[in-house]
C-alpha cells in the first residue's frame, strides 16, 4: 500500500486505509508514529471521560456548595456539563450565558429559572419565555417588561398554560398597572380565581361586574372589592353563596341582614361565626347553621345556648354524653373551663383527658390536684402531648414520666429538673433514648467516657456529625 502525503513542507498529513490485509504493508515509521499518537488520544480521552464523570456526580449531587464562575477550559463546550450546570444552577448566571437556543430551551424545561442563564438575544426570544412561564410561572418576575406589558401575551399565557388556580393570582401581581386596570385580562383571570381580585386595580375592584364574577369562582374574593360593593346585597348573596364565610368581609349592615346571614350559615354553618348578636340570638338561624355544621353552636347567644330544641339537636349530633359536653361548654373561640363542666364531670377523668386531646382545656388549675396527682392519668396525658409534664408537678422527678413526655415531646428536655440532670445513673440508663442531648442536660457529661460508650449508635452518630 502506498501512503498518500501532502505537499506541504511544515506539516505532513498521512493517509492510509487500513484493512486485514493492507495493515502489514503500512512503512514502520508510520504505523509507530500512527500507534503512538492513537495511545496519547485514548489515554487523554479516557483522562477527560473520568474528569467529566467526577463534575456531574459533584454537579448533580449538589456538591458544589458555591456557585461556579468558571467551567474548566476542557468543559466550555460541553453540552452535557453545561447543560447540568445550569439546570442544577451551579454556575453563576452573572458570569455565564448560553447563546445556543437549543441547549436552552433544553434546560428551561428541567428548570425554568434556567432563563436567567439566556443571553441578550435569546432572553427576549418569546419561545423561551413561553417555554419558562408554562414550567413556572414564578419567572414572570424574572422576564423582560416587554412581556409584561403585553396584552396578546398575557391573554395567550391565561388561555393556554394556566392550569393552577394560584397561578393566576401570581399573574397579576407581576404585571403591569396598565394590564392590571385592563378588564379583559381582569375577568379571565378572576374567572379562573377569584382571589386575584387582590391584585387589580382600585377602579376595577370598584367594578361591580368585575366583582361578582370573582366571588362567583372564590367568595373569600369579597374582601377585595370596594367598600361600596361590600354594602351590594347582590354581591354578597353571591359571595356567602358560593363560600359562607365570606359574610366575614360584608358590610355591618349586610351582617344584620337575616337573608344574608341565612344564605351564609347554609352553606357553612361555621359562618355564624360572622354574624352580629341579634342573628346568632335568632332560633331559626342558628337551627339551620347547626344542621348544616354542629361546630356552629358555640357562637349561637347564650340564651339559645340552653334552649331545650337547640340542645336535642346538637346532642342528637354527638356520640357521647362527654363530646356533647365539650361542644356544648365551649367558648366561641373553642376554649373550654371546667368551672362550666357540670360538677361530677369535673373529677371524670375520662372527660379531662378528651378536653386535652380537643385542645379545648385552657386552664389546667381547674384540674382536680388528686387527678394530676394520679400516676394513670400523668401517663395518659403526656401521650396527648409530652409538654403536659410541666402541669403534673407530682411527676416532675420520676424517670419514667418524664422520659414518656421526652419521647412525645423532646422539646421538654429544657425543662428537665438539674436534679434528673445531676443524676449519672439516670443519664446511664437512658443515654441511648436521649442520644445527643444527653449533653443538653448536662455537659459535663461529654467528658465521662463511661456516658459516652453508653451511647447506642444514635448518639455515636451524632457526636460524628459534630
Amino acid at each position: 500500500m502506498q501512503p498518500l502525503e501532502s505537499s506541504s513542507s511544515s506539516s505532513r498529513v498521512v493517509l492510509c486505509l487500513l484493512d486485514d490485509s493492507n495493515i502489514l504493508q503500512i512503512p514502520n515509521k508510520y504505523y509507530f508514529m500512527m500507534r503512538t499518537t492513537l495511545a496519547e488520544y485514548s489515554k487523554g480521552r479516557r483522562k477527560y471521560n473520568e474528569n467529566k464523570y467526577k463534575w456531574l456526580e459533584q454537579i448533580k449531587n449538589k456538591q458544589i456548595v458555591d456557585k461556579l464562575t468558571f467551567l474548566p477550559i476542557e468543559f466550555i463546550h460541553d453540552r452535557e456539563i453545561i447543560l447540568n450546570a445550569v439546570i442544577h444552577e451551579s454556575l453563576s448566571e452573572s458570569m455565564f450565558k448560553i447563546s445556543d437556543k437549543d441547549l436552552l430551551l433544553q434546560a428551561v424545561r428541567a428548570n425554568s429559572h434556567a432563563i436567567r442563564f439566556a443571553s441578550r438575544n435569546l432572553f427576549t426570544d418569546r419561545e423561551v419565555v413561553i417555554q419558562a412561564v408554562k414550567q413556572n410561572i414564578n419567572v414572570l418576575n424574572h422576564i423582560p417588561n416587554e412581556y409584561r406589558n403585553d396584552k396578546n401575551f398575557v391573554l395567550d399565557v391565561l388561555l393556554t398554560h394556566c392550569t393552577e388556580p394560584s397561578n393566576i393570582n401570581n399573574i397579576l401581581y407581576f404585571l403591569s398597572q396598565q394590564l392590571k386596570s385592563d378588564k379583559e385580562v381582569v375577568v379571565l383571570a378572576v374567572k379562573q380565581n377569584g382571589a386575584s381580585l387582590g391584585c387589580a386595580s382600585q377602579e376595577l375592584r370598584k367594578d361591580k361586574q368585575v366583582v361578582l364574577q370573582a366571588v362567583q369562582q372564590n367568595g373569600l374574593a369579597l374582601q377585595f372589592a370596594s367598600l361600596m360593593l361590600k354594602d351590594d346585597k347582590e354581591v354578597v348573596m353571591a359571595a356567602v353563596q358560593q363560600n359562607g364565610h365570606a359574610l366575614q368581609h360584608a358590610s355591618f349592615t349586610l351582617k344584620l341582614d337575616r337573608e344574608v346571614v341565612q344564605s351564609a350559615v347554609r352553606q357553612n354553618g361555621a359562618s355564624l361565626a360572622h354574624a352580629l348578636f341579634d342573628m346568632t340570638d335568632d332560633k331559626d338561624i342558628v337551627i339551620e347553621a347547626i344542621k348544616q355544621n354542629r361546630n356552629a353552636f358555640p357562637h349561637a347567644s347564650p340564651r339559645l345556648k340552653n334552649h331545650s330544641e337547640i340542645l336535642t339537636l346538637v346532642g342528637e349530633s354527638c356520640s357521647d354524653t362527654i363530646e356533647f359536653l365539650l361542644l356544648k361548654h365551649q367558648s366561641a373561640f373553642g376554649a373550654l373551663s371546667l368551672d362550666n363542666v357540670p360538677y361530677p364531670f369535673r373529677n371524670d377523668k375520662q372527660f379531662i383527658l378528651r378536653a386535652l386531646k380537643n385542645k379545648a382545656l385552657v386552664a389546667w388549675e381547674g384540674i382536680p390536684v388528686e387527678i394530676r396527682n394520679d400516676r394513670e392519668f400523668a401517663l395518659e396525658a403526656i401521650k396527648i402531648d409530652g409538654k403536659y409534664i410541666n402541669y403534673l408537678h407530682a411527676f416532675k422527678e420520676d424517670p419514667e414520666i418524664i422520659m414518656q413526655a421526652y419521647q412525645h415531646n423532646n422539646s421538654v428536655i429544657s425543662h428537665f429538673p438539674k436534679k434528673i440532670g445531676n443524676d449519672r445513673e439516670f443519664i446511664m440508663k437512658y443515654a441511648g433514648v436521649l442520644g445527643r442531648d444527653v449533653f443538653v442536660l448536662n455537659n459535663y457529661m461529654l467528658q465521662d467516657k463511661e456516658v459516652l460508650f453508653s451511647c447506642n449508635e444514635k448518639t455515636h452518630r451524632c457526636l460524628a456529625n459534630g
